[in-house]
């Protein structure tokens, strides 16, 4: 069978070197010119030989050029180009105005929610953020619904509704205080004196009523660890 690359395709360079590949007749033809440029033969018959294979040539080029672009045709279809994973899905030419619609305002939307929870944490990337809305999505549909994710209108109703977005505005207070935390634990972990001024700090700056409840965690903290102790 003759495969001819993608890059061939209106080659007829590329073209010829397949039918050399491919074509019995083609390549006999070929080698006989080849080897009797060498062997002193007379002009007349190297003539008839180089026309030879010039008649096969323009017989076969058809046919290998139609292949040649129907091969290379496969490779941009939209079946081959979803199968390979390069497209989503397929768009109905009808329905594309809709359809990029409500992809682009989802866009918009996601990459709105997504600056603010770069805001909260830096360190957290694109991909990481994504599995972060995809899975706050779920929660607030439902595993049952998790198909809607795909829905581009589905997802920009929940981006766009106030009750759900509650629910991620307090999702982004607590990675903003879970990564206001973590710097606290690694300052902890790298210097008692840093960690001691950083507290002393914090309460300082705190209202009397949550001083008084850090006071009472200290001392139940440190009640426990006495207790601990004397077992």
């Amino acid at each position: 069978k003759a495969v001819v690359s993608t890059q061939s395709t209106g080659k007829q360079r590329d073209i010829v070197q397949t039918m050399k590949r491919v074509d019995p007749k083609y390549r006999e033809l070929f080698n006989q010119v080849n080897e009797e440029s060498e062997g002193g033969l007379s002009h007349e018959d190297r003539k008839r030989h180089v026309n030879e294979l010039r008649n096969r040539e323009a017989y076969l080029m058809p046919a290998y050029h139609m292949i040649s672009t129907t091969f290379a045709d496969l490779h941009d279809t939209p079946q081959r180009m979803v199968a390979k994973g390069v497209i989503q899905e397929i768009l109905d030419w009808e329905k594309s105005r809709e359809f990029f619609y409500w992809r682009v305002k989802r866009r918009v939307l996601e990459n709105d929610l997504e600056r603010r929870i770069k805001s909260a944490n830096k360190k957290l990337e694109h991909g990481q953020i994504q599995s972060m809305l995809r899975r706050w999505f779920i929660e607030a549909k439902g595993p049952v619904m998790n198909y809607l994710w795909d829905d581009n209108q589905a997802v920009v109703d929940w981006l766009t509704n106030a009750e759900e977005q509650e629910s991620v505005n307090e999702n982004i207070r607590i990675i903003e205080k879970d990564c206001l935390l973590s710097k606290i634990e690694r300052l902890a972990n790298g210097s008692e004196e840093i960690s001691f001024e950083a507290i002393v700090s914090l309460l300082h700056r705190m209202p009397p009523r949550q001083q008084e409840d850090v006071r009472k965690m200290l001392n139940s903290a440190a009640t426990s660890k006495s207790e601990e102790s004397t077992e």
